[in-house]
């Protein structure tokens, strides 16, 4: 794979797009995707906090999370 100036290479487990919200609503993968683009012109650090903190909120933590 070539990246391009622009790119990003997102590495994450599935305990990112397996977490639930405290409606009980899981991420889904299409979900995260669309946050990582809605903050893709943030910092790569202040992205990862905006798109975990979105959606986790205060919901328990289920699973491992891991976002690069």
């Amino acid at each position: 794979m070539r990246l391009f100036p622009g790119d990003a290479l997102v590495l994450y487990t599935d305990g990112i797009t397996e977490s639930f919200d405290l409606a009980g609503e899981e991420y889904v993968e299409q979900r995260f995707i669309a946050a990582l683009l809605r903050h893709r012109d943030l910092a790569p650090q202040a992205a990862i906090a905006s798109v975990v903190r979105k959606f986790r909120t205060s919901a328990p933590i289920g699973s491992t999370m891991t976002l690069l």
